[in-house]
């Protein structure tokens, strides 16, 4: 399975593009679980609701909010050890 985090305020994502997400999925047989996260706290609770889904990945979808809080994201993700991709370049590095 694949988790999805997507800000529920951006009404872009979470509408057309969390189904299109849904109608890819099924067409390769993969099942993905759609988490929402507006605020650093709702981060935290969307992955602490992860480790209990057996996901195997996590995509994060473009949001301003996941660039704010890129460490915390990148820090979660290697936590519970994620494969991660993260696509903005400018993206800080997570605190050692």
């Amino acid at each position: 399975m694949i988790g999805v985090l997507v800000n529920p305020n951006d009404p872009i994502t979470t509408n057309s593009e969390t189904n299109d997400m849904r109608a890819a999925a099924r067409s390769v047989a993969q099942r993905i679980e759609i988490l929402q996260a507006s605020t650093a706290h709702d981060i935290e609770t969307a992955f602490a609701s992860l480790i209990g889904m057996q996901v195997g990945a996590l995509l994060v979808a473009p949001d301003p909010v996941f660039v704010t809080e890129a460490n915390q994201l990148v820090a979660l993700a290697r936590a519970i050890q994620y494969p991660r991709c993260i696509g903005e370049a400018r993206l800080p590095k997570p605190a050692a």
